[in-house]
């Protein structure tokens, strides 16, 4: 058959069609265990996440003199926190169980409990939230690194959108 190509490790594709992992690789050579019991070793490339660049707008005064209301913020999304960078990070919901919008806050050092996190603080002591009110913020809840503030030309004037306008605090 002209364009056709044979495939020999299909062969066995009606048989194992049931079993999701029948056709993603080699056997293991002998000796060499699973990842775990019941499940089969990853072979071949994995999906990766590559980071994103986004924008987000500040809301609030907790990181005055550095950021002011209205800037706006060019975000590189699912990178690791650099220690005395700036981070967007999701702050725990608050003592009624409401979440907080995203937050602008300067990494400031690993979690003191040794865990997988970050502390994270504000540069107005007078307002917001940090770690000192709330503690870690584990590193699957710092969302991004602030790469930097656009130009005031470039930002756009603050509009109340009521609760939760979409900026970040």
């Amino acid at each position: 058959m002209a364009g056709s190509r044979h495939r020999p490790d299909r062969d066995t594709e009606k048989e194992d069609r049931g079993h999701p992992h029948a056709l993603r690789g080699p056997p293991l050579a002998p000796g060499v265990p699973p990842l775990a019991p019941g499940v089969p070793p990853l072979d071949g490339p994995q999906p990766v996440r590559l980071p994103t660049l986004g924008l987000a707008r500040v809301r609030g005064r907790s990181m005055e003199p550095t950021l002011h209301e209205g800037d706006r913020l060019l975000v590189l999304y699912g990178v690791r926190p650099r220690l005395g960078r700036l981070a967007l990070v999701r702050l725990p919901d608050d003592d009624r169980g409401v979440p907080r919008p995203l937050a602008v806050k300067r990494v400031t050092r690993p979690a003191p409990d040794g865990a997988d996190g970050w502390w994270v603080e504000r540069d107005n002591p007078r307002e917001g939230v940090d770690s000192w009110l709330v503690g870690a913020i584990p590193t699957r809840d710092v969302r991004g690194v602030v790469v930097l503030r656009l130009p005031g030309f470039l930002r756009m004037p603050h509009r109340r959108r009521g609760r939760g306008g979409g900026g970040v605090g």
